[in-house]
């Protein structure tokens, strides 16, 4: 039972959370040279050049992609739609 507790937790927490940075840390690290995230150092520039631009064109698709599928998502979603209804205006009798 324990186990899948923490398979759940690493499924529903740490994934997704892992999925929303890791965008961001790879173009910090493409530009900064080296990026430490707790425990975990990412250094692309440590054999040349072309693992930068590798990790910053990869940091920029994840990052696009990620965030820009959460704020469709939530756009679709999370916000409330206001329909037309068309008002009838009185009119005069004559």
């Amino acid at each position: 039972m324990g186990d899948l507790i923490r398979l759940v937790f690493l499924v529903a927490i740490v994934l997704p959370c892992g999925l929303l940075v890791i965008g961001p840390v790879l173009v910090l690290a493409a530009l900064r040279g080296v990026q430490r995230v707790g425990p975990l150092i990412f250094d692309p520039g440590r054999r040349g050049a072309g693992r930068r631009v590798l990790a910053l064109v990869v940091g920029l698709l994840l990052w696009l992609g990620v965030w820009g599928g959460l704020a469709l998502l939530v756009s679709r979603t999370g916000l409330p739609v206001v329909a037309r209804v068309p008002v009838e205006t009185p009119t005069r009798a004559q």
